[in-house]
């Protein structure tokens, strides 16, 4: 099935969207997802509060390919 996706910014309450020939009689569903703003997704963690909270003892490349040789 083909789906059709537009970004589009609407200058008012209302908004037309054309319908391809082959979709005219079925039933279809249509979604509209608000896209936040680039200021709103530059939020990124600070994991400096992780520093140091894990303890690892053993050899990590071994482990690596104990878990990759139970495949």
């Amino acid at each position: 099935m083909e789906e059709i996706k537009q970004t589009v910014i609407p200058n008012t309450d209302s908004l037309t969207i054309k319908i391809p020939q082959h979709y005219i009689n079925k039933k279809i569903e249509v979604i509209i997802v608000p896209i936040p703003d680039d200021e709103s997704c530059k939020h990124k963690y600070d994991f400096s509060d992780l520093a140091g909270h894990l303890e690892w003892r053993g050899n990590a490349v071994n482990e690596q390919r104990n878990i990759r040789d139970e495949w």
